[in-house]
């Protein structure tokens, strides 16, 4: 957002320095600037509720002059009013707040334009137009009438700004008499009306046009037109062929024109004489779903809110199947106003009884969620025209049905609108802090502190309004505080009726009503002239106790002079009587007089003369030199009443920039008085404390007295002590006297036992290198004690292994030795054998010897 509001800084920072020096570099500049905010897709940067804004409106105005009608930054400048009149929040400021359309038609009618800026211009008033409700015949609407009457006359069927011209012409004539009977007035109607009667071959959306702006000029000649149904099957056509073919405008069309002639007393038993509504009603509702475009679906559901409120037969069976599709609508993106304007119909209409008690849960869901998406942020101008409409609904239907009523009792938790009110109390009194930094960044907005010439402004009714820089942001301001107003009394009317449900309600109403600053905006609803808003405030304020606070602040508040919403917007007919005078003097003073002397002289004449006797030729001069008369001064009249209007709309923004340097200073007045307040209190606890200092300090006198004269007692006490001390001083003395020769004697002898403990030192410092030397040895031979400690337990290692070895030898050599021995016994016993057998050899060798030998 701080990007956004740099960005138009910088735009309208290069729109003067083009207005001061036309050169290229600032209109290179100027025109990159218009391009990128052309292209911006967030259109909520350019709602004028900020001073920024409001000078760059003020500041594109003045490229919509004579003077500047042959610049290259019109285009540039129409198309970005264009695009950013998409959004129906900044439309609506245009045409009611910042009053563009005088401003647009003085441009369109006095320049010469070329064909692509006269087109965008027409395409721009299309836009701004819609919806615009006029109070009295201004002079402006005297210029555009004409001027695009002459449009169609002379246009070709199917150019483009013939079908914008009559566009036009129907926005300006909707729901505005005085603008209709001006038109049947015109000269040109029957040219008019011969080339709306050749667009007879044209698209359905023409067509239907065409029959309005018929209607308008001819009514009687429309009416023989409507005698059949043709209109309504027309109506029905063009609104399902928009919703079909994504056309707003179409689906706007069918809505304006069943809604304004509906009500005609001669057409209205036509379309009560309508069979086929509920035909196309019902395939417009199926239609219609979560997904379809959301500018589609506001028109599709303000076509709705028109046939719900002509209440026919066959409508009212389709209630329940509207009713839950635009439930679902709400439950999904929310409640819009013109889904919050369906469903209050209907419940006019039907009854909440009738209606599916799933769907008013889910309604009732809705409506919470649309209360609390945003209650961590803070409050914006509209987000809380948001919440007007759906506290107004609210509000509505707990007073008609008490089973809704319940329902939002329970559903609805008070934390809820005391989060609602304290946000919108911190966006009222964030709109008084703003008010000087308001004034002191009017300067930057005027034709003075740009550099432009005024006097090329003052030319052309509005801009010179404008100009004056602070009027409209004060209009804005005003309209914020009703605004602001209105929301509170909304809140507390919504609370005391479901405090009558449910308790807790009741108990968050009183502590609410327990704020003095409620009771300013209370007291601006009694006395606005609203009838609804006087009816809720008095009935609150009569209802229940105030505490003194309140009620203080309720008569400073009767005291003040409400700035009512008709003080001057909707009494433009007094304000213009009450100015009259002002536009008389722009005239000669005996202007008048000459006419009507001359009007009179001429009528005297001609009453005086024969006819027979006077030539014909002379009494048609006499007669066409009174009407020149006329027409001169229809003429005068006609200027005097433009000036009037100029006058009139210059009164009225003074007026409202009186009114909000007064909301100014109130708010300051009561800043100072709430500082008063405060100093009051901070002086009061300072006396507070004074007086308690004062017997603090008495008592800490008293005591100081009275320590004072226990010290002087003590101090004599004190001093006979003293006096003793000093006697005891002096023997103490002499004993020092005598311990001090006593210690000369031993400092001697200390000194001479340094010298022998020196001699001592220097031996103990030789022995000590000597013992160093020998725990070295030591280290060195402990050392090699631990090596031989290693070497002996590895031997005693080596040792056992060989033990367990010797074992084992020794097992081995025993069994060697036991085998041995057995093996010697065998081999005795084995020798004993061998020597036997020897024997036997010896004896059978003899034997043999014997034989051989016999």
């Amino acid at each position: 957002m701080i990007a956004s509001s740099q960005q138009i800084k910088d735009c309208t920072t290069a729109a003067y320095d083009y207005l001061k020096s036309r050169s290229d570099k600032n209109s290179v500049a100027l025109q990159k600037q218009l391009q990128s905010l052309s292209l911006a897709s967030n259109l909520e940067m350019f709602e004028p509720s900020s001073s920024e804004t409001l000078e760059l409106y003020m500041c594109l105005e003045k490229f919509l002059t004579q003077a500047e009608a042959k610049s290259t930054m019109v285009g540039k400048v129409l198309t970005l009013l264009t695009h950013i009149s998409e959004s129906c929040t900044i439309r609506d400021a245009l045409r009611d707040n910042m009053k563009v359309i005088p401003v647009l038609s003085n441009f369109l009618v006095e320049s010469k334009l070329s064909k692509d800026n006269h087109l965008k211009t027409l395409n721009l008033l299309s836009i701004t137009s819609y919806k615009i409700k006029i109070a009295y015949l201004e002079g402006w609407i005297m210029e555009l009438v004409p001027f695009l009457t002459a449009t169609v006359t002379k246009g070709i069927v199917g150019d483009e700004s013939l079908l914008v011209a009559l566009q036009i012409l129907a926005n300006l004539c909707r729901s505005n008499p005085q603008v209709v009977e001006y038109l049947r007035h015109l000269p040109n109607n029957k040219m008019l009306l011969t080339t709306l009667s050749r667009m007879k071959n044209a698209t359905m959306y023409i067509r239907l046009l065409v029959l309005e702006v018929v209607f308008f000029v001819h009514p009687k000649l429309s009416e023989a037109i409507f005698s059949n149904n043709e209109i309504v099957d027309m109506i029905f056509t063009v609104a399902i062929d928009g919703f079909e073919e994504n056309r707003v405008t179409w689906l706007q069309l069918a809505a304006d024109v069943f809604e304004e002639l509906a009500v005609v007393t001669s057409l209205e038993p036509i379309f009560r004489e309508y069979q086929n509504y509920g035909t196309h009603l019902q395939l417009l509702v199926n239609r219609m779903t979560r997904d379809s475009p959301e500018l589609l679906a506001e028109a599709l559901m303000n076509f709705m809110c028109c046939l719900v409120k002509f209440n026919h037969q066959d409508i009212k069976s389709l209630h329940e199947d509207i009713f839950i599709n635009v439930t679902k609508w709400i439950n999904c993106h929310g409640c819009g106003q013109t889904a919050m304007q369906v469903v209050r119909e209907l419940l006019a209409m039907a009854g909440a009884n009738t209606l599916a008690s799933a769907s008013m849960d889910t309604f009732v869901e809705a409506i919470k969620m649309s209360l609390t998406s945003r209650e961590d942020s803070d409050m914006t101008p509209t987000e809380l025209q948001h919440i007007i409409i759906i506290l107004g609904l609210v509000d509505h239907i707990s007073t008609s049905n008490e089973a809704v009523q319940l329902k939002l009792a329970w559903k609805l938790e008070p934390s809820l609108f005391s989060n609602l009110l304290k946000r919108t109390l911190m966006l009222h009194s964030h709109c008084l802090n703003d008010g000087q930094d308001d004034v002191a960044s009017s300067g930057r907005s005027s034709p003075e502190s740009s550099g432009y010439d005024s006097i090329s402004s003052s030319k052309h009714g509005m801009a010179s309004c404008l100009a004056e820089g602070f009027n409209s942001r004060c209009d804005l301001k005003m309209t914020l505080r009703k605004t602001v107003s209105k929301a509170v009394i909304l809140i507390l009317a919504v609370m005391k009726g479901l405090g009558a449900i449910k308790s807790e309600h009741l108990a968050e109403y009183r502590k609410m009503m327990g704020l003095p600053v409620v009771m300013s905006h209370l007291m601006w609803g009694g006395q606005s002239g609203l009838t609804e808003y006087v009816t809720r405030a008095w009935s609150i304020i009569s209802d229940g106790s105030l505490s003194k606070e309140c009620l203080e602040a309720l008569v400073a508040a009767t005291e003040e002079s409400p700035s009512g919403i008709d003080s001057v917007s909707g009494s433009p007919t007094r304000m213009l009587s009450s100015h009259s005078h002002m536009a008389s003097a722009a005239l000669p003073v005996d202007f008048e007089e000459k006419v009507e002397t001359l009007i009179a002289r001429l009528g005297g004449t001609v009453r005086k003369m024969e006819v027979k006797d006077c030539p014909l030729t002379d009494v048609m001069n006499l007669y066409e030199y009174k009407l020149a008369s006329l027409v001169h001064s229809e003429e005068s009249l006609r200027k005097a009443l433009i000036k009037a209007d100029i006058q009139n709309r210059q009164t009225s923004l003074l007026h409202l920039r009186t009114n909000i340097q007064n909301d100014h200073l109130r708010g300051l007045l009561a800043k100072w008085e709430s500082g008063m307040q405060k100093i009051r209190a901070e002086k009061a606890e300072l006396q507070t404390t004074i007086k308690e200092i004062e017997e603090s300090s008495r008592q800490f006198k008293n005591n100081f007295i009275n320590e004072k004269d226990i010290l002087e007692r003590k101090v004599k006490d004190l001093k006979k002590e003293l006096i003793a001390m000093e006697g005891s001083f002096r023997a103490t003395e002499e004993k020092n006297a005598k311990l001090q020769h006593q210690l000369s004697n031993k400092v001697e002898e200390i000194k001479k036992q340094q010298n022998i403990i020196q001699k001592e030192q220097e031996k103990g410092s030789k022995l000590s290198k000597q013992v160093q030397k020998l725990e070295e040895e030591m280290k060195q031979s402990g050392r090699s004690l631990e090596a031989l400690k290693k070497e002996i337990e590895s031997l005693e290692n080596i040792k056992l292994q060989l033990n367990k070895e010797n074992g084992d030898l020794e097992m081995l050599v025993k069994n060697k030795d036991e085998a041995l021995a057995a093996k010697e016994e065998e081999l005795e016993e084995a020798l004993i054998k061998v020597n036997k057998m020897l024997e036997i050899q010896n004896m059978i060798h003899d034997i043999s010897s014997r034989r051989v030998v016999k």
